[in-house]
């Protein structure tokens, strides 16, 4: 099973076809709010900001009806660099092509005030060779500001951009350690069966800041020993070497992650992450049950804070792997040996279930989207198809993105123009995955669709367990890969 990746959602950061999409929601408008617990006096409780109960309440949209239409603009990117002459679709609430614009060199494409409001918004991306894919917003409100990062669809291996020389020395401590791992930025690393030689680190872009961190773990037979590190080094320049003298190795703290009200006859699972400089350090677990609390050797005095998951998974009858989980980043640095505040399952999103797709009308999938219980409060909904067609020039390999309000229960994909029908989904047509969000520092789909940018290539890389949320709270995910069992 590979394991979900969680979020990497900032609000203060910047998450095509011309089809018709229709969409049936449980409740009208993007969701009710939930209220935050606060709090680790309560080891029920998670920390976080409350949402007052009831509807939830977009700051962005204005109160007076009067004002004058703002329209809405879209700006297409490839990571940080924009991305001229995309076609961007503009859709009525039944899905009807009423527009269609392209992105200029700032990467922006814009329907004015003037013509008729978009309900849909859709961005077609031919730019990888028999990949055609395309990211349709449901729910677009006049005055929005959307954007999609087509990243992801061809990718070159990163460059490597110079190296860390680790150097450390054993001491009592690790005396019976059989095994040296060094990690900077949370994702590079190098190891050692001895401590007679530094362990050189070669680093690319993904694990570097302007300041960085580098950790030494000392392990033998029994788990982890003790650990050395160094925080604040330099970004080397060019691609040079660069020494980087650890501190002494001190002892392993113990820190406990611990969950309640587990459902019964699920499969769980946690995750426990070291923050230092920016940078998520994962950890490793030394034993017991989540319902007790599982302990994870910690590094004394180097986490700035912890970034904590607790993960319910599930296998629907119709395949594939579904799961719910709660990822909090502490609000306040965290010692190396502590107990952090118990997550509480009964308030993890609803596991999702075998999602069922119609094809009524050929290139138009009807797609149901179904969980065990009804999802009251979220903040929006990743929904991603994929296809194979076979061409004159070969097999090309289709792909759907859909970002949705949380309560969507039903999408039917929207009519593409004749000339876009490079796009056009054909049967068999395969729901990879279905993803649910609800983020504490997100008030609703409005703030969620005009914050995040939604990325092409899949939805799960809205959510990265292996990086730090950029604020401290609760991220809420319930996800369905039907691609995994």
């Amino acid at each position: 099973m590979r394991p979900l990746r969680l979020l990497a959602l900032v609000p203060s950061v910047v998450p095509a076809l011309l089809v018709a999409v229709s969409c049936k929601e449980v409740a009208r408008g993007p969701g009710a709010a939930s209220s935050r617990e606060a709090g680790p006096a309560n080891d029920d409780v998670e920390p976080g900001p409350r949402r007052e109960a009831g509807v939830k309440r977009d700051a962005a949209a204005g109160d007076d009806a009067h004002s004058p239409p703002r329209g809405v603009t879209v700006t297409v990117m490839d990571g940080t660099t924009p991305r001229e002459a995309v076609r961007v679709i503009s859709h009525d609430a039944a899905g009807a092509v009423i527009g269609e614009a392209q992105t200029d060199g700032a990467g922006k494409a814009t329907f004015d005030g003037d013509a008729a409001a978009p309900a849909m918004i859709t961005v077609l991306d031919s730019a990888a060779a028999k990949a055609p894919a395309a990211v349709t917003f449901l729910g677009v409100e006049d005055g929005d500001k959307l954007t999609v990062d087509l990243r992801g669809q061809v990718q070159a291996d990163p460059a490597q951009l110079g190296s860390y020389s680790v150097g450390f020395a054993a001491n009592d401590v690790t005396k019976d350690a059989t095994l040296y791992q060094a990690y900077v930025g949370g994702s590079c690393s190098g190891q050692a069966e001895d401590a007679k030689a530094p362990i050189v680190v070669p680093l690319v872009d993904s694990c570097l800041g302007a300041k960085n961190a580098a950790l030494v773990r000392a392990s033998g037979k029994d788990g982890d020993l003790g650990f050395a590190f160094a925080k604040d080094i330099a970004k080397p320049s060019g691609k040079k070497a660069v020494d980087v003298p650890m501190k002494e190795f001190k002892a392993a703290g113990v820190t406990q992650v611990k969950a309640r009200h587990l459902p019964e006859g699920g499969e769980f699972s946690a995750r426990l992450g070291a923050l230092a400089n920016g940078r998520l350090f994962a950890m490793s677990e030394k034993g017991g049950t989540l319902d007790t609390g599982i302990d994870y050797a910690t590094p004394t005095g180097f986490a700035d804070g912890y970034q904590t998951s607790v993960t319910m998974t599930s296998h629907p009858d119709g395949g594939g792997s579904a799961q719910t989980t709660l990822t909090r980043r502490e609000p306040t640095m965290a010692l190396a040996s502590s107990n952090l505040a118990a997550f509480n399952m009964e308030s993890a999103l609803p596991l999702l279930t075998t999602p069922e797709v119609v094809d009524k009308v050929a290139g138009r999938p009807e797609i149901t989207i179904k969980s065990e219980a009804p999802i009251k409060v979220a903040d929006y909904g990743v929904l991603r198809l994929s296809w194979t067609a076979e061409e004159d020039g070969g097999t090309s390999n289709g792909a759907w993105t859909v970002i949705m309000p949380p309560t969507t229960t039903s999408v039917t994909l929207p009519a593409l123009p004749d000339d876009a029908k490079l796009f056009t989904p054909v049967s068999p047509i395969t729901v990879r995955t279905v993803t649910i969000l609800d983020v504490s520092t997100i008030p609703s789909y409005t703030q969620a669709k005009n914050t995040v940018p939604m990325p092409a290539s899949a939805p799960l890389d809205l959510v990265d367990l292996g990086r730090p949320l950029a604020f401290p709270g609760l991220v809420k995910v319930t996800s369905l890969d039907t691609t995994v069992d």
